[in-house]
């Protein structure tokens, strides 16, 4: 979803921006936050069930930490190619 859901909102955000009702900064640091948070969550849900039912060796908040890594890192991929198409 984070892929394609800047497209979607480009026609708002530029409208919004255009009256200044918020600038690009504010615009992705709030993004940001909503991301990290979401994410977050569906790490955490994930890996309550995976971890135990693997029977990982290592600490789960070191697995966590880079599971939690990898998925912000794919979400600002994901950002990034939604940013450079235009439709």
């Amino acid at each position: 979803p984070t892929l394609l859901s800047f497209p979607e909102e480009r026609p708002v955000f530029l409208r919004e921006y255009s009256t200044n009702h918020y600038g690009t900064i504010s615009y992705f640091v709030s993004r940001l936050a909503m991301e990290a948070l979401v994410t977050f969550f569906q790490i955490l849900v994930l890996l309550l069930i995976g971890y135990n039912m693997v029977g990982l060796q290592s600490g789960f908040f070191r697995f966590f930490a880079i599971e939690y890594g990898l998925a912000m890192s794919s979400t600002a991929v994901a950002v990034l190619l939604g940013c450079a198409v235009e439709d």
